[in-house]
């Protein structure tokens, strides 16, 4: 999700990222102090940690974001109706090809009631029967789009690092991932592909451009 919010802040789109993880996960990555309204700035996006949906919905009203992110893990039980009732335009599930996390992932397609992008990261090629993933999804399912993402041990450095060391620059990202990260943005963003690859290529060379709000 921070690639595709920081291709979208590339294009030139205000984007916040709300932390609704249980952990509050993203907090590891930002290196600045929270303001009183539980909010930073880091590399240019906006982060908001504050716990309550409906003051993260005044928040977000009092403002003028074109993306509004909401981060969350754990997705089980009350969870999983949360985010199916919250009234997005659309979801994004980033998933591991374990067959624990595809039921969970799948349950949050069947009752979005909107367009779901699934991307599966880490999918080997030499597992036969993961060729029936695609089946499973959308066997009576309202799926919008599913991308797989093949193993790549740069693009997992990349992924601890930046819970170690933030957000610095990715250019030996795989050319699977990159590819997925494009199309993920076309779709999501209706830009055209060159537009995409340029913002991902800034991204890439640790380019990030100025589209704060807050000072």
């Amino acid at each position: 999700m921070l690639y595709m919010a920081l291709i979208l802040n590339n294009l030139g789109y205000m984007v916040l990222i709300a932390d609704r993880s249980r952990r509050r996960e993203l907090a590891d990555i930002l290196t600045c102090e929270l303001t009183q309204e539980g909010l930073v700035t880091y590399r240019n996006l906006d982060f908001y940690m504050a716990a309550d949906r409906r003051e993260e919905e005044n928040f977000v009203r009092q403002h003028q974001y074109s993306y509004v992110f909401d981060y969350v893990n754990e997705p089980e039980g009350d969870v999983i109706a949360d985010v199916t009732k919250a009234g997005y335009d659309g979801i994004i599930i980033n998933t591991s090809c374990l067959r624990s996390e595809l039921r969970v992932s799948r349950e949050i397609v069947m009752r979005a009631g909107v367009k779901v992008l699934v991307v599966i990261r880490d999918m080997p090629e030499n597992i036969p029967k993961l060729k029936y993933i695609e089946k499973y999804y959308m066997n009576n399912v309202g799926i919008c789009s599913l991308y797989a993402v093949p193993p790549d041990i740069c693009d997992k450095e990349y992924q601890y690092k930046m819970d170690y060391e933030g957000i610095r620059s990715y250019r030996a990202m795989s050319s699977g991932y990159s590819c997925v990260l494009s199309k993920c943005i076309c779709e999501i963003s209706g830009r055209d592909d060159k537009s995409v690859k340029r913002a991902l290529r800034y991204l890439k060379e640790g380019k990030i451009f100025d589209n704060r709000l807050l000072e």
